[in-house]
């Protein structure tokens, strides 16, 4: 996660109150945790509003200001029945609250259980974004769709992650600036008849990212030019016609983020990028 999301989330997690805190934890922790995670419905909780690992119960507690009686007064109201519903079958709980955990917080809930089997542990906002932080970009995209944030927040991050990937490769060759066919033309050459109209559609279903890419080239250190001798040393290493290459390439540099798809995503929106710049691909042959 990169910086720019990082200060919205910021902003964004500690404003989330009651029941809305408590969905976007659900909802961070079926992200997080998959089939590991079974949330509970609200208002009837028992002193739970979740499991992770069939073991840990947690309470989420998003208040609408900063109280510390109010705030002891919810710890306690919550543990109180887990201790009477959940214990002793559940001997770990976890308070989730929306905004920093202060040390005073965290001793009080340190201090909640009597009985020496009983772990009280307290995670705020700093845990939060360490978690969402720690999830691929697909996961991360769709917590910023769920808080309302824009996707550009997410992209130039993604941008910035694939470019220093990008740039760990060997270039072995330079290659100059050319100038830009019209791009209709050159998807033509470039792209079989039954997969123009397909690869097409998926060039201007990624405009958006592809503009991101483009307009904010400055923030990715300067290094642009060293970015497009290393695709072009790449893209020369594959045999093959040039949409099997294409794919080749976009494989190639999904390394490791296999099962991220917006990860893989955006790597096809710089490859797309660099191939209507005329770096990869055929021109057009009435322009050759």
């Amino acid at each position: 996660m990169g910086e720019m999301l990082e200060r919205r989330l910021q902003t964004e997690v500690p404003s989330l109150q009651k029941k809305d805190f408590q969905e976007f934890v659900e909802f961070l922790f079926t992200e997080k945790y998959d089939e590991d995670f079974r949330k509970i419905k609200p208002y009837n909780d028992d002193g739970n509003d979740g499991v992770i690992e069939d073991e840990k119960i947690i309470a989420c507690y998003g208040p609408e200001g900063t109280n510390k009686r109010k705030f002891e007064n919810k710890a306690k109201d919550d543990f109180d029945k887990f201790l009477e519903n959940l214990y002793p079958e559940h001997k770990e709980w976890i308070f989730v609250i929306n905004d920093e955990v202060l040390e005073a917080r965290r001793k009080f809930v340190k201090s909640l259980p009597e009985e020496e089997d009983i772990e009280t542990k307290i995670w705020g906002l700093n845990r939060l974004l360490k978690d969402i932080r720690d999830l691929k970009y697909t996961s991360q995209c769709r917590i910023a769709k769920k808080l309302g944030i824009d996707e550009n927040y997410i992209d130039i991050d993604i941008f910035d992650d694939i470019v220093k990937d990008i740039r760990k490769e060997e270039a072995e060759i330079e290659e100059e600036e050319r100038n830009y066919p019209d791009l209709e033309e050159k998807f033509r050459e470039n792209f079989s008849e039954q997969d123009y109209e397909a690869v097409q559609k998926n060039y201007y279903e990624l405009i958006g990212p592809i503009e991101t890419f483009r307009k904010n080239q400055k923030e990715y250190s300067g290094e642009i030019k060293e970015l497009r001798s290393k695709v072009l040393s790449q893209y020369t290493k594959f045999d093959g016609e040039f949409d099997e290459r294409f794919d080749k390439l976009h494989s190639h540099f999904c390394q490791g983020h296999e099962k991220d798809d917006i990860y893989c995503n955006r790597v096809k929106a710089v490859l797309f990028y660099f191939f209507e710049t005329c770096l990869i691909g055929n021109k057009p042959r009435a322009e050759t």
